[in-house]
């Protein structure tokens, strides 16, 4: 039994070094679009471009949270745009995290770029 569960933790270790390996590509690619690159530009990529809100540093999830409180479809336009943001990565930060339950930010905002449904987005 305790073979079965070196295994499996190996193979959620792969995961987990696969999915990092995807997000420091993603990264780069974007940061190889943008001609002037800051600390601050950093800082909004590295924050965007993660999977879960648990992964957030402190500062980050302030900013994420300001994004899900106060976030206006130009503003979305412009991380798009500007910084090259996926949306998508967006979606699964808001859908990890506290916020989740604010429907709000789903509905009047997300909503507009994702062409579903209320329920389709949060399945």
């Amino acid at each position: 039994m305790s073979l079965e569960l070196i295994n499996k933790a190996n193979e959620l270790i792969k995961q987990t070094e696969i999915e990092a390996l995807k997000i420091i590509k993603k990264r780069e690619l974007i940061k190889s679009k943008i001609v002037n690159n800051s600390l601050a530009i950093d800082f909004i990529i590295n924050a965007l471009t993660k999977k879960r809100y648990d992964d957030l540093t402190y500062n980050e999830r302030l900013f994420v949270n300001d994004i899900f409180e106060n976030a206006t479809k130009k503003d979305l336009q412009i991380l798009k745009d500007k910084y090259f943001i996926d949306l998508e990565d967006l979606k699964s930060i808001f859908l990890s995290s506290p916020y989740s339950k604010n429907l709000k930010f789903l509905k009047e905002v997300l909503n507009q770029y994702f062409n579903h449904d209320q329920k389709a987005v949060l399945d």
